[in-house]
């Protein structure tokens, strides 16, 4: 894993992967406003940090004027409405292609295993 050196004083080190964890998280312009200010805060008050991809995050988690995005997980929550609408529509596939539609509550216990298991 490799080290860098960014920023316009070249002092703030971050891993490939931690720079890319934190353009992930929190977008590029950010990411790189953020860096730049740590850059000029450590040039001018000669501070030290264990790690700076920590204080970029802690900074960012402080500013209160950016949005911070829920990184997209790889499956959507639904809400209890989707399921029943989707309990609904298995329970009229059950029906409509001959198979024993069940009950209501046995389509939706079905579909919150199968979103449950993704």
């Amino acid at each position: 894993m490799s080290t860098v050196l960014l920023g316009a004083g070249e002092n703030v080190k971050l891993s490939d992967k931690e720079f890319g964890d934190l353009v992930t998280r929190y977008g590029q312009d950010v990411t790189l406003g953020k860096i730049e200010d740590l850059s000029h805060y450590l040039k001018r008050r000669r501070k030290r940090y264990v790690s700076h991809y920590w204080v970029l995050r802690e900074w960012i988690r402080r500013d209160k004027t950016i949005e911070v995005a829920t990184p997209p997980s790889s499956t959507p929550l639904l809400d209890e409405a989707d399921l029943v609408h989707r309990a609904q529509i298995l329970q009229r596939v059950r029906i409509r292609e001959g198979l024993t539609p069940n009950d209501f509550e046995s389509c939706l216990k079905a579909i919150r295993e199968i979103e449950g298991e993704k």
